[in-house]
């Protein structure tokens, strides 16, 4: 999942490598801008998603997954999947679909469903600036005045379109440390979680 990087972050090569599901948006639509350690948090956030919603052993695997919303990650072109993606990581409500369908067996699955909204959250959404949030590139040039005659031919402008996954890449670090931050406290919860585990089923033999 690693990408490689050099001493200021930045990824030495872009071309499309690794499996579907886990793939950055970037990686998938193997863009020319530098690939960052976001790349990594990425991936890692389909990987929590793919296990949560899959399963990661046969105990939890599960039969209903003709329907799921998540096979939209792995069926299609590197570009459609990115584009799915992209919607799904856009906003907190169309992110909720996939996380709505994580393996209810799964024992203590509503930690991993917060911590992934919560990473979800800070890497997409969680800027002061508006050209860093959310997922689907923005055109700028599309704008309509309702008190234009349609039938006309606009003046021919240049449009400028706004990738939110490009400009985050020039603020790697600090979306990176925030990351870090809140993934550090769900291992300790969960060391927690394992070790009250433990111990409840420690009493129950005795």
């Amino acid at each position: 999942m690693a990408v490689d990087v050099d001493r200021k972050g930045n990824a030495v090569r872009t071309e499309r490598t690794g499996t579907y599901p886990f793939m950055s948006v970037g990686n998938l639509e193997g863009s020319l801008h530098n690939r960052t350690a976001l790349d990594d948090w990425e991936s890692l956030l389909y990987i929590l998603c793919w296990l949560g919603t899959y399963g990661w052993n046969t105990a939890t695997s599960r039969t209903d997954i003709d329907d799921l919303e998540i096979n939209d990650w792995s069926e299609g072109t590197p570009t459609k999947i990115a584009r799915k993606k992209r919607q799904h990581l856009d906003t907190e409500e169309a992110f909720a679909i996939i996380s709505r369908q994580f393996n209810s067996d799964i024992p203590d699955i509503e930690p991993l469903q917060r911590l992934v909204k919560i990473l979800r959250k800070i890497l997409i959404n969680e800027h002061k600036d508006n050209d860093l949030k959310g997922a689907l590139e923005k055109d700028l040039g599309d704008n309509v005045n309702l008190n234009d005659d349609m039938f006309l031919m606009p003046n021919p402008e240049p449009k400028v379109v706004i990738d939110p996954f490009k400009n985050r890449a020039e603020k790697w670090k600090e979306i990176s440390q925030s990351l870090l931050g809140v993934l550090n406290m769900a291992t300790k919860s969960a060391k927690r979680i394992l070790s009250e585990r433990r111990s409840n089923q420690l009493q129950k033999t005795i």
